[in-house]
């Protein structure tokens, strides 16, 4: 009970790191794209091989034991693709349900959602931007103020929205 939590934690630190990370890359366009590029290429290396082994490896042996379906060897596909959260959110695949069937690949959502984050924070410096200027410190606020209040609108939109149970 309250695994979760672990898996917000999470999320809030590696966000937390990332941000410093990306603050401490240098204020200049040119330094950010360099970062943020360098960032994705040592994430795809680091995650994506053991991923795409573990998606076929499992399909193969879902395959051969009768056991797939083709609900999980879609979540499995999108697992790939880091979009399981919004698979199993839009295909009505409760994560925290009594009976969630046989999906082998529930589990991916959370790393999904991190890719996801990580997105999100390379849009927000490239709206932001990051200046150590007096003058620029204004508009730079002015702006992360405006992409927060998105955000959290958009947050608070689809938290109520019935597109599930939970």
């Amino acid at each position: 009970p309250g695994g979760y939590l672990g898996v917000d934690m999470f999320f809030v630190v590696s966000g937390f790191v990332i941000t410093l990370s990306m603050l401490s890359s240098g204020s200049s366009p040119e330094s950010r794209t360099h970062f943020f590029v360098h960032f994705w290429i040592r994430r795809m290396f680091r995650l994506w091989p053991m991923l795409f082994v573990t998606v076929i490896v499992t399909t193969a042996v879902l395959l051969v034991t009768g056991l797939a379906n083709p609900d999980s060897l879609l979540t499995g596909l999108t697992s790939v693709l880091a979009l399981s959260n919004f698979r199993l959110l839009f295909g009505r695949l409760e994560y925290f349900a009594l009976d969630t069937g046989a999906d082998w690949f529930m589990h991916t959502w959370s790393l999904a959602v991190e890719e996801q984050i990580y997105v999100a924070l390379s849009v927000v410096f490239a709206v932001v931007g990051v200046r150590r200027t007096a003058t620029a410190a204004p508009r730079q606020l002015r702006r992360l103020l405006i992409v927060v209040a998105v955000l959290v609108s958009a947050s608070l939109v689809l938290a109520f929205l019935p597109i599930t149970s939970e």
